[in-house]
């Protein structure tokens, strides 16, 4: 049922027109004048006007003009004085819901019979709260500049596990924690909703991945699933059809990996380039057991290599740095180096990279001999950064 509330106020003379967004088409004429006891409330709802008759008071005593809200024209009500010349306005119980909205000023008194989550507006300070835990909490001050945002009505929705989300989960945040596997969230189907919007947010004691997965084909920003980690956020537009990042935070994961001791490189043979050590990370991309970078989400990788020749006792006429993908090269360093220089090479480039793909360094030379080394140059190394695009 669609419901509308006014809030009375003892003996005073309500006669201001409601302001948008708050007056429902077609209800409120352009001047309202009514008089209420003190507790008693106006709601309209299946095509009338209906006077609660639960709290105390008198209820309605006296009407100057109408409201009009069609098919009705005009309405008023014995309570002590006047007449009651259409039966436009019902006596009817009180009910209360979540989704009540009151109107009144900050002279009225607030209903203490309000259900959790009804709201309260006072249009002369623009003051706006939220019942909970039958108390009214203030929600937003626009009297005094107020924030930007208000406050949740809605305490966060707590995730540490899989689970599929319903219709519940819209217009509200969901804060996902967890430190044993990796899970997925599955949302609700877009068709029917459009509009609506979820919220995520990924607690900073997340050690795990936790993915986004539209309902059946549907897609997040054109793919089936987004995955997250710590300290990220996403806010969902549903567009009908599928889901729009709107706003949020994402951290691009970062690592670099490298040598720790010479590593002999055979003539005119390609060879991986180990890379056992672990400098850095932030977040999941170290393979360094397989001296590898790997890709735990969908994204374009930003990749620098380096490989440090120890000195040269002749002259080489080809020697080669490749960043590898899948075992194929993408990234190629290509130069001639002369007796006892130390051949550095640093093959650079972004790349797409799947779940799963993952970076390797290799390396050849045409010399007489070689050696990748850590002590005359910086140790070899990879590095890799993603590039946020979600």
């Amino acid at each position: 049922m669609s419901k509308y509330f006014v809030a009375g106020a003892g003996s005073t003379d309500y006669n201001t027109t409601p302001t948008t967004p708050y007056a429902e088409a077609g209800v409120y004429n352009t001047a309202p004048y009514f008089q209420m006891d003190a507790g008693h409330f106006l709601w309209y709802g299946l095509g009338f006007w209906n006077f609660s008759s639960a709290l105390s008071g008198a209820g309605v005593y006296s009407v100057a003009g109408s409201i009009s809200a069609p098919p009705l024209t005009g309405w008023g009500v014995n309570g002590g004085s006047g007449t009651a010349p259409a039966p436009t306005l019902t006596l009817a119980p009180f009910r209360a819901y979540a989704s009540d909205r009151y109107v009144g000023s900050s002279l009225h008194a607030k209903p203490s019979d309000a259900a959790d989550g009804a709201t309260f507006l006072e249009e002369d300070t623009k003051d706006e709260y939220v019942m909970k835990g039958r108390a009214w909490v203030l929600q937003s001050r626009l009297s005094s500049g107020g924030d930007l945002l208000s406050t949740l009505m809605n305490s966060e929705i707590a995730v540490t596990a899989a689970t599929t989300l319903t219709s519940t989960a819209f217009g509200k945040m969901h804060v996902c924690t967890g430190t044993t596997a990796d899970y997925a969230i599955g949302l609700p189907a877009a068709s029917g909703n459009a509009g609506k919007i979820i919220g995520f947010r990924m607690a900073s004691g997340l050690t795990r991945l936790v993915t986004l997965d539209a309902n059946v084909s549907e897609l997040i920003d054109g793919t089936l699933t987004r995955i997250m980690w710590a300290q990220e956020a996403a806010i969902l537009l549903c567009d009908g059809t599928g889901w729009i990042k709107i706003g949020g935070k994402s951290r691009p994961m970062l690592a670099r990996i490298k040598a720790n001791a010479t590593q002999t490189i055979a003539v005119t043979t390609s060879t991986k380039v180990l890379l056992p050590t672990l400098d850095y990370q932030v977040g999941y991309l170290s393979d360094a057991a397989n001296s590898r970078i790997k890709a735990v989400r969908p994204c374009k990788m930003r990749l620098n290599g380096m490989i440090s020749y120890s000195a040269s006792t002749a002259s080489w006429p080809r020697v080669l740095g490749d960043l590898q993908k899948n075992g194929t090269t993408f990234a190629r360093n290509d130069l001639t180096f002369n007796a006892l220089n130390f051949p550095t090479l640093s093959p650079h480039d972004a790349v797409d990279m799947a779940v799963n793909d993952y970076i390797e360094l290799s390396t050849y030379h045409q010399g007489t001999s070689g050696a990748i080394s850590t002590t005359n140059n910086p140790p070899s190394f990879i590095t890799a950064e993603e590039i946020s695009g979600w």
